[in-house]
């Protein structure tokens, strides 16, 4: 029973991380410097990597990690919509690059192979 209350917590914790990412990279996107660097997708995109990475490394599986960026996918998909009238994310160059980069990010992240400190001693050790 107490193992089952750690994964609902450890779920909870990613769908709060999750939202976190969503709605400080969908305020930080817009932001460019001058007319052209896209300065706030390229902080909303480091933000997506921190916290995927941290997800990542602080997890036993691959499943927190899973989730976090199916449920940022999932968020960018329903606030990029038309449902309201008000779009969340517009289909301009720093939106494209934000609503499919963090997911990308995401899912690279997760899906990267975890290498022990053995396996790394070993590989150098090797001609």
């Amino acid at each position: 029973m107490k193992k089952k209350a750690n994964r609902l917590f450890g779920a909870l914790m990613v769908a709060g991380r999750a939202t976190f990412v969503l709605i400080f990279g969908t305020i930080l996107h817009q932001s460019t410097l001058g007319d052209q660097l896209p300065v706030g997708a390229s902080l909303a995109l480091l933000l997506t990597m921190l916290v995927a990475m941290e997800i990542r490394i602080s997890s036993d599986s691959r499943t927190d990690g899973l989730f976090f960026a199916l449920l940022l996918a999932v968020m960018l998909f329903v606030i990029g919509q038309d449902f309201w009238e008000d779009k969340m994310l517009p289909s301009n160059q720093n939106g494209l690059i934000w609503s499919f980069g963090a997911p990308l990010i995401a899912f690279a992240i997760t899906a990267w192979p975890r290498l022990s400190k053995d396996q790394w001693a070993n590989r150098a050790r090797q001609p």
